[in-house]
């Protein structure tokens, strides 16, 4: 047969009410703040019992001190405190210059881009002079030269498939910053 704990404080609570409320407790702890923070569980716990004649229980105490701190931790930041305040404006301030790079980085973009189509235009302009050269040197010297630009453009085109994607990625990765 399972019997239940007993429990002394349960029964004992209703008979014995604190001699803090929770009221006067946290009024003692708006007077002990200061502006280095919030006193230490024990300071007012010693306080409690200066005042008192009662420590007012670990439990309680600690309860209640941490409410207060919450308490003035969201009014802090719906008030718009100065490191909030600078926060958002590093945040602003970090997106534009995110938006900055990624256009630069398009416009490199395009730029590389219509490099690559005018060295494919020489080269297929290249191919008609070689198919029109009177003679076989002036042939070997244009075959030359159109396949240093098909190697230029070659490379070319290694580097913009590499980097080319990086670019569309980042604007993908963050929606809020227009390109």
């Amino acid at each position: 047969m399972k019997r239940k704990a007993f429990r002394l404080a349960a029964i004992l609570a209703p008979m014995y009410p604190p001699k803090a409320s929770d009221a006067q407790i946290r009024a003692l702890i708006g007077e002990l703040a200061s502006a280095a923070g919030f006193p230490s569980g024990a300071q007012l716990r010693q306080a409690l019992a200066e005042r008192f004649d009662c420590r007012g229980g670990v439990a309680r105490i600690y309860r209640l001190l941490a409410a207060q701190r919450g308490q003035v931790a969201q009014a802090a930041l719906g008030a718009g405190s100065f490191p909030v305040r600078l926060l958002e404006h590093e945040l602003a301030t970090l997106r534009q210059q995110l938006a900055h790079t990624a256009a630069q980085a398009q416009a490199q973009q395009r730029y590389w881009t219509e490099r690559l189509r005018q060295l494919h235009e020489n080269i297929q302009q290249l191919q008609v002079r070689i198919e029109r050269a009177p003679t076989t040197e002036e042939r070997a010297a244009l075959s030359r030269e159109a396949q240093a630009l098909d190697t230029q453009g070659g490379r070319l085109e290694v580097m913009l498939r590499a980097f080319g994607p990086a670019v569309q990625a980042r604007s993908e990765q963050d929606p809020e910053v227009e390109f």
